[in-house]
Formats: structure tokens, sequence, C-alpha cells
């Protein structure tokens, strides 16, 4: 029972890491006609810092989540070149 409340409370912190990175992806790139995802009043010079805090500390997260589930995590932030192809 321990093991699958485990389970079920690091899939919540996963899915809010995964909620908050694209909230904070769609406030950076500006869209046409998108104005609810903009955020108003805050510079952009600062939501990238924040950005960057917050994916360190996630990155810290799903590490620890990844180890605590005994599960290897070489390559899991090797950065991946894309192409327009990818998208």
């Amino acid at each position: 029972m321990t093991n699958s409340i485990d389970r079920q409370g690091s899939l919540e912190k996963l899915t809010s890491i995964e909620t908050t990175a694209k909230s904070l992806l769609n406030a950076l790139i500006k869209k046409p006609d998108d104005q609810p995802l903009s955020l108003d009043g805050i510079h952009r010079e600062e939501l990238l810092n924040q950005t960057k805090t917050f994916l360190s500390q996630a990155k810290v997260s799903i590490v620890d989540i990844a180890n605590s589930f005994h599960l290897q995590t070489d390559g899991f932030f090797d950065q991946k070149a894309t192409t327009d192809d990818d998208e």
C-alpha cells in the first residue's frame, strides 16, 4: 500500500512539474490571439530567471524520484538537436 502511495505522490509531483513548465513556456512565447496565456506586468528577464530556477529545482526532483524507484538517470537531460521535422 505504501509503495502505491509513493508512486501516486511521485506521479502527482511529475504532473505538476510538467504543468508548470508548460505554463512558463506559454508565457515566454508570444502567440497572436492568445492573450490569456501572457503574464501581464512581469518583465521577460525576470520570467526567464524564474524559469531557470524552476527547471533546476525540477531536475533535482525528477532525479530524486527516479533514484527512489531505482531507475537509471543517464541521459535524462541530454539535449536533443531539434529540426523542423521533429515538430
